[in-house]
Order: C-alpha cells, then structure tokens, then sequence
C-alpha cells in the first residue's frame, strides 16, 4: 500500500514537471528485522535516500537507531510509541495513534452508543507490545468501572479458551484489539458462541483478510479507521490504484501519497534537499494541506496528526 501510493505520487509530481523530481526505491522486509537492517543497508548504499517511509513496529523500532545515526528523516506508519523518540527529532510518525484509538472506541461507546459505564466490558487484546500498550491507554481513558481484560496469543487459531473465559465473565460488551488473522476468527468465535451484542474493535479490523476471517460475524462490530476526505483528487488516485496495481483504494494509499507530496513541496518551498532544513520549515509552518487532507504537528510533537471515526463494518455477502 504504502509502496503503491508513493509511487504514484511520485509519478503524478515528475509529471507536472514544476521542482524537484522524485525517485522511489523500495524493499520488502517481509516483517523480518534482520532483512529490513539488510535492505536499508543495501539502499544506502547503491541509492542515497535521504527521506524514507517505513511500516510495522518492530521494524521502524529496528531501523531507528540506524537512520538516527544517518541523519536521515523518516514518516513511520507504525501506532507505536517507541517508533518516535526526542532524541531522534528527524523521525515522525504519521498514522493513527494507540492513544487515539483508545480515546475514539471510549468516548463513542459513552456518547453515540449510549453505552452506560457501569456496563461490563470484556477488553481482549494481543499479547504483544502493541496489545499491551492499547490495554494501558484504554483503561487509562474510561469511564467504565467494571473492564475485566483477558489476553489473546497471536498464534492461536483455536482461541476456544478465550472465549469460554470471555463468556463466563458475562460481558455486555466486548472491545477487542489486534492486527493478526485470528482477530477475524476471534470474532467469528464469540458470535458462534452465542454473543450478539455490539464488539468495538481498534483499526487492525479495517484489514481486509480480518474482516473476511470475520466473514458475516463481523456485523454489529465498530472499528477505529482514518478520517480522510475522499473527493476528485482522491477519486483520481483510486482510478489510478485500479489501472496502475488492480487494487481498491484505502487509507494507507492515501497517507503514504500525501507524505510524498508533503515532503517534495517543502523542499521547493525552502529550495534545498535537506532532512534537517524539511523540519525545520515543517516545526514553523506546522499545518499542511494536501489534496484536501489537512497535515499538522503541533509543538514538539513528532506526530503529523490524522482524524479519526469509528466505523460500523457491514458485510457484505
């Protein structure tokens, strides 16, 4: 996704043939973190990048010690909060943030779902640092008094413990966090289980191969996703997406074509292809519009802020 957008984005710039010209390089470190630290190597020297994009936590936390000692500047669309750090101020992070997940499933589950905070909620999360980290940011933001959380492994396709532990507690909702297959087939469980009421899910539910493990047990689930204006410019990069790689567009298409675009204006604004001299123009200019989305980072924040909404997933049969 995020390859796909960049790369349209960076044929859409040398198309308009105004500033700089954009050259995008790309390695698939299969999640591994030994092939991310080879692949970055390998870039560095036969490409030179200067300005880099990177996805999942365990390799933007791998790769950061490496670009910190390069000085050059990297947008990481990874939740996590070690991805970023004061004492690397060239890396951002550009995607939804645990906290803001945390805050968006609260607060709807108060104010449009009209859920009763003395209500009892089973919070099932992934056992790994993202699951732990949003299980620390959900009970740290609620309301609700009654949360008994139970602890899922990634790996584990049966899951019928879980949702025996899950039940007996007598939920009257259910929140769930995860990005792997299994969060699919967890929801599918607890539905064939006998649970029917509203599931409130963190974005990793936007995945498609989730939704399908679902499959139409994921009805009366309402996941976090991006809040992003889809308008004629949008509409042009989904025409582009389906001829160019036969692919629907999404939100990560979208983000990843934006930095593109955010990064190449600010260096014909200042004149010069430069990781420190982009910040710095970023730290005073702050606020960004690119094709409709607004781009912000406020104070010393390493974060280039992105709306969030709670989604009702419908399936579609």
């Amino acid at each position: 996704w995020i390859m796909q957008g960049m790369k349209i984005a960076a044929d859409k710039i040398n198309n308009e043939n105004n500033g700089y010209k954009v050259e995008v390089y790309y390695a698939d470190s299969e999640g591994k973190t030994t092939k991310a630290i080879s692949a970055y190597n390998n870039l560095k020297m036969t490409s030179k990048p200067q300005f880099y994009m990177t996805t999942v936590s365990p390799i933007a936390i791998a790769l950061k010690p490496l670009m910190q000692k390069d000085s050059v500047l990297s947008i990481v669309q990874s939740a996590h909060k070690d991805v970023i750090g004061n004492d690397c101020p060239l890396i951002f992070r550009y995607c939804l943030t645990i906290k803001q997940e945390a805050t968006c499933i609260n607060s709807s589950m108060e104010t449009t779902h009209k859920i009763d905070t003395d209500s009892r909620i089973a919070l099932l999360y992934v056992n790994n640092e993202i699951g732990n980290e949003f299980k620390e940011e959900f009970l740290k933001t609620t309301n609700y008094s009654n949360v008994h959380s139970i602890s899922y492994e990634s790996s584990d396709m049966d899951l019928k413990n879980i949702v025996i532990s899950t039940l007996n507690f007598k939920p009257d909702y259910i929140v769930i966090s995860g990005y792997t297959k299994n969060y699919g087939l967890l929801v599918k469980r607890l539905r064939e289980a006998g649970f029917t009421s509203k599931i409130f899910a963190n974005q990793g539910f936007s995945t498609e191969s989730v939704r399908e493990a679902a499959g139409k047990a994921g009805n009366n689930v309402f996941y976090d996703d991006y809040y992003l204006p889809y308008n004629t410019k949008t509409e042009e990069l989904a025409k582009l997406l389906s001829s160019e790689y036969n692919v629907q567009i999404c939100p990560m298409h979208i983000t990843s074509y934006n930095m593109v675009y955010m990064i190449v204006n600010s260096c014909n604004q200042i004149g010069v292809i430069s990781p420190q001299s982009v910040v710095k123009y970023w730290r005073t200019t702050n606020i960004f519009n690119v094709n409709g989305s607004e781009l912000s980072i406020q104070g010393t924040s390493q974060d280039i802020a992105i709306p969030i909404q709670l989604k009702e997933n419908i399936y579609e049969f």
